[in-house]
């Protein structure tokens, strides 16, 4: 009889990589966050130092590797690069109104983590809605137009809890509303990103596209979360607020703070009309991203092999 195993190929690990990769990128991750408190400080200059020579030995080990876990052939096509740039800023976007939205809640609204937590469950839900559909119509309408769509659902339902913000609405149709509008609008514009990103690619490419992708969201998130927490701050302190929710605030600060998580909402709606512009030259036609889905599936999949036995 015969037993009939999965194989894949072997390939050696590229271990150098993985480790200057990510000591590289939590070196800039922590610097980056760190810098709010200012950025002349060694614990500030000395993580950044150390990203900036960590990430310059991954780029020499990974041209040198056999077996590269970047291989960077996946640069060589701009549309590929251009969907890289447009999901750091996605995940910019989805970082901030994940937090700011909580915050706001809770700080201004005056919501228990309990109640928030329910409050934005309508954002999983007009995401995954608008995620289902947008995965079908990427197959028959270029996927730059999906994004378009999506990003200005986004930018519709950021100016609208900018607009609110220092208004502290009820939940029926103020914050509701909101929470509806970005959550589709997310879903509707990051799933044509990710599949762009594997687009036309090899199924050996698969692999190493969906984790850059991946590491781009991440990146996007914190270094976006950073920089435009920043700018809620400094709103919020130039009229007398807190940075963040405080016992026994007067209304005065409230107020301050509100409009804080309002500027923090309008950078979001700023940051997806870059992403907007971005993703015009993301020219992946469908065919390229029914291409991409079959060599995820066939990277998937592995070659039965008989294996004779007694």
């Amino acid at each position: 009889m015969c037993l009939r195993e999965y194989r894949g190929p072997r390939s050696a690990l590229d271990v150098p990589g993985a480790v200057l990769a990510t000591l590289g990128i939590t070196a800039a991750v922590f610097a980056v966050n760190e810098g709010t408190g200012g950025w002349g400080r060694p614990l500030v200059v000395v993580p950044a130092l150390a990203a900036v020579v960590l990430l310059i030995g991954f780029v020499i080990v990974e041209y040198r590797a056999a077996n590269p876990i970047l291989p960077f052939s996946v640069f060589a096509d701009t549309r590929r690069v251009t969907a890289l740039v447009a999901i750091v800023l996605a995940g910019a976007i989805v970082m901030c109104l994940a937090v700011f939205i909580s915050l706001y809640l809770q700080g201004v609204l005056g919501y228990s983590p309990l109640h928030s937590g329910l409050a934005v469950a309508p954002f999983a839900v007009g995401l995954g809605l608008a995620a289902a559909i947008a995965a079908k119509l990427a197959l028959h309408i270029a996927p730059r137009w999906l994004v378009i769509a999506g990003g200005s659902v986004i930018l519709v339902g950021c100016l609208y809890a900018s607009a609110i913000a220092t208004r502290r609405p009820g939940y029926f149709p103020g914050v509701a509303g909101a929470v509806v509008l970005v959550g589709f609008g997310v879903g509707f514009a990051v799933i044509p990103l990710t599949l762009s990103v594997i687009a036309g690619a090899a199924a050996m490419e698969i692999g190493p596209l969906s984790a850059l992708a991946q590491v781009a969201q991440n990146l996007g998130g914190a270094v976006g979360l950073v920089a435009v927490g920043a700018v809620a701050s400094s709103r919020s302190l130039s009229l007398g607020g807190p940075t963040t929710a405080v016992p026994n605030m007067s209304e005065p600060q409230i107020h301050a703070l509100a409009s804080g998580y309002g500027l923090a909402f309008a950078c979001c709606a700023a940051i997806a009309v870059v992403a907007g512009a971005v993703v015009l030259m993301m020219r992946f036609t469908p065919h390229d991203v029914a291409e991409g889905q079959a060599a995820q599936d066939a990277s998937h999949s592995r070659e039965p092999v008989e294996v004779p036995g007694g």
